[in-house]
């Protein structure tokens, strides 16, 4: 399955890349424009809730498991009712 998600920046998405490495099968990033955040679009075996509780062990991931969602489903809008608690 191919998911898409926004970080604050770069380096956020290096910290999930270091922790999902041997779970990602391919994956690509990008500059958004006008802001400094990127995107991240990834192909992975994990279901959506996997993705999610993966990203939770990372620090200030709040933005990535806000966002995460399917490509064709992504918007890049936040889901706030994806609290910690998740």
């Amino acid at each position: 399955m191919i998911y898409k998600l926004r970080a604050e920046s770069s380096k956020d998405v290096a910290a999930f890349i270091q922790v999902a490495t041997p779970l990602l099968l391919s994956f690509n990033m990008q500059k958004m424009l006008d802001i400094p955040d990127v995107e991240f679009e990834f192909e992975t075996d994990l279901a959506l809730d996997e993705i999610i509780m993966c990203l939770k062990t990372i620090a200030d991931s709040h933005v990535m498991y806000q966002t995460v969602n399917t490509l064709q489903d992504y918007t890049g809008e936040r889901n706030y009712n994806r609290s910690i608690f998740y």
